[in-house]
């Protein structure tokens, strides 16, 4: 758990009749921010599952070497990662939308950026439907208009919808997982997806 309440100021302010939250990292509690960040960084790139396993088969100081080699060494590929960390775990701690696939661990290269969709999370609503929330992450030093407008830019392919590709990655994980209960309604939306974007190629 992340606990961005403890090390962040959050702000709520409305725009063009959305939500906007803006979560500032308060310096005061920078360490703390810092702490809490990195214990759920390696789980990012690999299972507690399978970290056991690898203890278990190399002792510590191999798996770290192992779990090490996963990370990014350069600043833009840390930097990318870490936002995508931060988003998914904010998303996962704060709304509806709390089943995620932690995609880093499937990086083909730790320095290559993954294809598809920043971000896909699933939820049920109060009425008991499922939800599905679309995500893009820009990791930025300053939040300038450029980022946010080439964010938006891409929320806005596919008719505001996760590709069926991206679908079906999700959904083959999370059945991977023992995740079925969610799998299953996420495979069916991506059968519906490819029949709306066949019928429309048609």
């Amino acid at each position: 758990m992340t606990k961005f309440n403890e090390w962040c100021d959050e702000t709520e302010e409305k725009v063009n009749g959305h939500v906007l939250t803006v979560l500032s990292a308060d310096e005061d509690w920078h360490g703390t921010g810092v702490d809490l960040v990195s214990k759920v960084v390696p789980q990012n790139y690999v299972s507690n599952a399978r970290y056991a396993h690898l203890l278990n088969l190399l002792g510590k100081p191999a798996t770290a070497k192992s779990l090490q080699n996963k990370m990014p060494v350069g600043k833009k590929g840390r930097s990318g990662d870490l936002g995508e960390i931060l988003a998914i775990t904010y998303v996962e701690e704060n709304t509806i939308w709390d089943q995620v696939v932690t995609r880093l661990r499937w990086s083909d290269h730790r320095e290559m950026p993954m294809r598809g969709d920043d971000l896909i999370a699933m939820g049920v609503d109060s009425n008991g439907v499922m939800q599905i929330l679309k995500g893009e992450v820009k990791s930025r030093a300053k939040l300038a208009t450029k980022p946010i407008t080439d964010a938006r830019e891409a929320l806005l392919k596919d008719n505001e919808r996760p590709t069926p590709h991206a679908l079906s990655f999700i959904s083959d994980r999370l059945y991977e997982e023992g995740r079925t209960d969610i799998s299953g309604p996420v495979t069916a939306l991506c059968r519906s997806f490819n029949r709306v974007l066949c019928a429309k190629g048609e």
